[in-house]
């Protein structure tokens, strides 16, 4: 009898574990962070939004949420990562990659949430073959800042997330991190650096023709 009730306990957590498998996603910028970055004012930051699952993924679905909706959307991609795109059936991301860009990102582009403006990718895989266990890159998206934006820390959230597994089963728990976007009229460390080269090649070709 205590190996029969030591069985049956042991088949009950095998399928709660498997019914607690998760997936989540982020926000990050090309250096790898996923918590925050920076851009100037006047220019266009580069997003990439990454899942992390415990279980294969056929289909996803996640809102990015702005602070403000004097920002514009300037590409929307996510074919380049397997995802199917336009085929009016299973693809109702919001704004479609084929969309007309850029886009002004207001609560009425996609309004599930008035107060918030945000738009969304909905789609499956193009091939319908899930995505293993694992961490991968779901899309990418540009924001453009406006000149007359205030100085700051913005947050972009990912909220309403979904995934499925390959038979369409809802993986049972889905989150989504935010990500702190610093609004500044200071360039990157990167931009700097590159200023810097630039000047030292520049003073170098001018000491040669001198």
């Amino acid at each position: 009898m205590r190996a029969l009730f030591c069985t049956i306990a042991m088949t009950l957590l095998t399928i709660g574990l498997a019914a607690h498998a998760d997936t989540t996603y982020n926000i990050y910028t090309f250096n790898g962070s996923q918590t925050s970055g920076s851009v100037m004012i006047g220019n266009t930051v580069d997003l990439w939004v990454r899942m992390t699952t415990d279980d294969p993924v056929v289909g996803a679905r996640y809102d990015v949420l702005l602070p403000t909706d004097d920002w514009s959307l300037t590409a929307h991609n996510y074919s380049t990562y397997g995802w199917k795109v336009n085929d009016g059936l299973f693809d109702n991301s919001v704004p479609l990659e084929t969309a007309s860009y850029p886009i002004a990102v207001t609560n009425t582009l996609y309004n599930t949430t008035p107060t918030d403006p945000d738009f969304h990718l909905e789609t499956v895989r193009s091939d319908f073959q899930p995505l293993s266990a694992g961490t991968w890159t779901m899309a990418d998206f540009s924001l453009y800042i406006p000149g007359d934006t205030p100085f700051g820390s913005y947050t972009i959230s990912l909220r309403n997330i979904y995934a499925y597994e390959g038979d369409g089963t809802p993986i049972a728990v889905s989150a989504g991190d935010d990500y702190i976007l610093h609004v500044t009229d200071i360039p990157e460390p990167a931009t700097i650096a590159l200023l810097g080269l630039g000047l030292l090649g520049l003073a170098a070709r001018l000491r040669r023709r001198s």
